[in-house]
C-alpha cells in the first residue's frame, strides 16, 4: 500500500467495492490496483506516471479519471487517455495474488497465466 505495507487479498476485498482503485507502491513508481467488476483485484495495476511529462496523476472517484495537475491530462478508469496533451494511455504493471498477499511483478499484464 502506499506506507509500504502489503495489501491483503481477503481483508482488502472486505473493504471496497467494484471499480475502485487503490493507491500502491512496488516496483518504483506508485500504481493504481484495479478491483474488477468481480469484486476481485484484476491482474494489472495502473500507473500513476502521466505519459505528457511525468507528473503523478490523481485517481477521482466522482468521475472515474484519472487528472493530471500539471497540464490537464484526463484519462478514463482503465488509463486510456481520453484528453491530451498525453497521447499515451497509462502504462500498466502486472498483479499477482500469492499467499493472500496482492503482488507487483515485472511483466506485461498479458504474459500472466
Amino acid at each position: 500500500d502506499e506506507t509500504g505495507m502489503p495489501y491483503l487479498e481477503t481483508a482488502t476485498l472486505a473493504t471496497v467495492s467494484a471499480g475502485d482503485r487503490l493507491p500502491a507502491e512496488g516496483l518504483g513508481d506508485p500504481v493504481y490496483l484495479v478491483i474488477d467488476d468481480s469484486d476481485a483485484f484484476s491482474n494489472y495495476a495502473i500507473s500513476s506516471i502521466c505519459t505528457h511529462l511525468g507528473c503523478t496523476v490523481a485517481w477521482e472517484p466522482t468521475t472515474q479519471e484519472f487528472a493530471c495537475p500539471c497540464h490537464g491530462s484526463k484519462f478514463d478508469a482503465d488509463g486510456q487517455n481520453i484528453k491530451g496533451p498525453a497521447h499515451q494511455p497509462l502504462e500498466r504493471v502486472t498483479v499477482i495474488v500469492k499467499d493472500d498477499e496482492v503482488r507487483l511483478v515485472d511483466r506485461v499484464p498479458e504474459e500472466v497465466v
